[in-house]
């Protein structure tokens, strides 16, 4: 659901759901995509030093193995999901977009 707050907009609530799953992830995989997602939020506000905090996280759970207990909701999340998500960030906060990515869903919407 954070995925979709990003793109309609509400990044705020995305960080809010992120908060909740946080709390509740207590799997190395459930971690790190989670880590991973709140990286990506805070990047599309523009908040770099927060991004890579969360990324960093990301990538450190990643290097150390997600484990064999992988539930199959999460099963999708891997390095590759992971470097995209990294990837998007670095276009948000360098503003290739001409600013973050929910900025520009919601002046469609307008």
């Amino acid at each position: 659901m954070s995925h979709q707050m990003i793109y309609l907009g509400h990044p705020q609530d995305a960080l809010g759901l992120l908060r909740v799953a946080a709390r509740k992830a207590k799997l190395p995989a459930t971690k790190a995509l989670v880590a991973s997602q709140t990286g990506r939020v805070h990047a599309a506000l523009g908040e770099e030093r927060l991004a890579e905090q969360y990324l960093g996280q990301a990538d450190e759970l990643l290097a150390d193995g997600l484990g064999d207990d992988v539930p199959t909701w999460v099963r999708y999340f891997d390095a590759a999901e992971h470097a995209g998500a990294r990837a998007v960030s670095a276009r948000d906060l360098a503003g290739s977009t001409g600013g973050p990515a929910w900025r520009a869903s919601t002046s469609r919407t307008r």
